[in-house]
């Protein structure tokens, strides 16, 4: 059995009143926001699977640190401070990126040992409805 958390960064790990910035000057995350997530983590051995924007900045799938851009980088590091790593990103058909329920359902297809699922993200995608609820 595999639990994952598809998760967003942009509304989740960050806010309004997250102070820090990444490196290209965008909203950084939140440290209070990363010790809720490891707390989920903690109760549920979930692993994280990126599904925002975010997920571009790495030039593979595994999101290797070393094949990341600086945003990428940046991300991984706050996240391993508190011992979470990230497993994996979903993509989305054509890269557009407004077809999330589509890059997780593709996501759940390619790994069938998936049993256990939660989305984390601050916006209702059209096609979360179409794709994952059944």
């Amino acid at each position: 059995m595999s639990k994952v958390i598809f998760l967003d960064i942009d509304g989740v790990l960050n806010g309004n009143f997250t102070i820090e910035n990444a490196p290209s000057g965008a909203i950084g995350v939140d440290p209070k926001h990363i010790i809720i997530l490891k707390e989920i983590i903690d109760e549920t051995k979930a692993i994280v699977v990126l599904t925002s924007t975010w997920k571009l900045c790495f030039d593979d799938d595994n999101c290797n640190p070393y094949k990341a851009e600086d945003d990428g980088l940046y991300l991984i590091f706050q996240l391993a401070k508190y011992n979470i790593c990230v497993a994996g990103r979903t993509i989305d058909p054509d890269n557009k990126l407004i077809n999330r329920g589509s890059g997780i359902k593709k996501y759940l297809e390619e790994h069938p040992e998936i049993t256990n699922y939660v989305i984390l993200d601050d916006d209702m995608f059209p096609d979360y409805k179409d794709e994952l609820i059944e």
